[in-house]
């Protein structure tokens, strides 16, 4: 899309970008939904002014595993469609247009009715894809909610509720609040219906958390959720070199307003660049609106990789041509939202040290090693002398 050079930084940079290097050890959906969104770009892209259905069609296949694997990748289809109706110039009839779209949407919702026959089958309703959605969207918007932990008042979820019993705790709070069983789907539309009431009822309150989940977003702290990020740099030298969180919150606080310049360049070329544009703007509020943590905010960086590129390398044209004017302009943008993105704002920056001793401590026990155990509970115990499973 911008050139070979500009691919080969954000390359490079994708494959060494610290974060994503931590979350590729772990058992969770973001490594292969995000080599999913690209491959659906990918697609789009070299598909783009295509007359043979069924190109499109894999092209929205590949946006429906997409989907079956984290939902809210949905809400970015009505754009897309936009996109493509409109990358199709050689067509200038509508109703020649409309086939391709129809075909696009059939491969997207083929992978999920497979999902959706399944739910039928074996949960004995309709539920699209997961009934997880009402519970998500309610713990990230409630009375208790701040935007980067699990809070929700109808369920203490702290230390002394196992994750494995989280699920058949919130089903049993919606159960004793409903006052009858309810089915997954039931507990779904219960819980988005609380945080439709609370966003309702509350809009100032709504608006206030959706900002500050906005600013968690954009600086530069990596929320920490299945395991502490910052702490792991003790195991590792390499590991240690590619993130860390003294003077700028390396790499997302450096990427940032690198990506904002190149957002800023490329508007130029807003046609071209148009499916960059909707994955980063659009893919944002898909986030806000539930939790903002570093895992969750990963899909957006291949993107911003391409937009940080396009940054360097113009600001370094138009330096290396002696166009003060424009350089310095996006130097100066550069290094104020620098400042910006690395401090810490309202809450983030908390890092829950007794919990990541404790987790330490279960490694070692499992493995036999009970004399660094007992060091890391202790260790936990100092941090937060009153955790009742550490003193367990």
């Amino acid at each position: 899309l911008i050139s070979r050079k500009a691919g080969i930084i954000a390359g490079l940079a994708f494959a060494a970008y610290g974060t994503m290097v931590f979350y590729d050890t772990m058992f969770l959906l973001e490594v292969l939904f995000i080599l999913l969104n690209l491959i659906a770009v990918y697609l789009l892209i070299k598909y783009k002014g295509e007359v043979r259905l069924v190109r499109w069609f894999w092209a929205g296949l590949i946006l429906g595993l997409a989907a079956i694997t984290r939902p809210n990748i949905l809400l970015l289809v009505p754009f897309l469609l936009v996109w493509i109706y409109f990358s199709l110039p050689k067509i200038k009839e509508i109703k020649k247009r409309l086939p391709i779209i129809l075909i696009y949407l059939l491969g997207i919702f083929a992978p999920i009715f497979c999902v959706t026959v399944r739910n039928y089958l074996v949960g004995g309703e309709f539920v699209l894809i997961s009934s997880q959605g009402g519970v998500n969207f309610y713990i990230g918007n409630n009375p208790e909610a701040e935007g980067l932990t699990m809070l929700m008042p109808e369920v203490k979820l702290d230390e002394t509720l196992p994750w494995t019993e989280f699920r058949a705790a919130v089903h049993m709070a919606a159960e004793r609040e409903a006052g009858r069983s309810l089915t997954a789907g039931e507990e779904s539309s219960f819980w988005s219906q609380k945080a439709l009431d609370f966003i309702i009822k509350n809009p100032g309150k709504f608006i206030n958390l959706t900002f500050r989940k906005l600013v968690y977003f954009l600086v530069g702290f990596e929320n920490s959720d299945n395991g502490d990020i910052y702490f792991s740099r003790n195991n590792s030298s390499l590991y240690a070199m590619l993130l860390w969180d003294k003077i700028i919150y390396f790499p997302f606080g450096l990427i940032l307003p690198l990506a904002v310049i190149g957002m800023i360049e490329g508007w130029k070329k807003r046609k071209e660049y148009a499916l960059l544009y909707i994955f980063v703007l659009g893919y944002i509020p898909t986030v806000i609106l539930f939790l903002v943590t570093a895992r969750h905010r990963l899909p957006v960086i291949p993107f911003l990789l391409l937009f940080a590129a396009l940054g360097i390398l113009s600001t370094r044209e138009y330096i290396g041509k002696s166009n003060w004017r424009k350089g310095g302009l996006y130097a100066g943008i550069f290094i104020v939202l620098l400042v910006l993105c690395n401090r810490t704002y309202f809450d983030i920056g908390f890092q829950n040290e007794s919990q990541v001793h404790f987790n330490q401590a279960l490694a070692y026990e499992r493995q036999g090693d009970l004399m660094a155990a007992e060091k890391e509970y202790r260790a936990a115990l100092e941090s937060n002398p009153y955790s009742p499973v550490a003193l367990n």
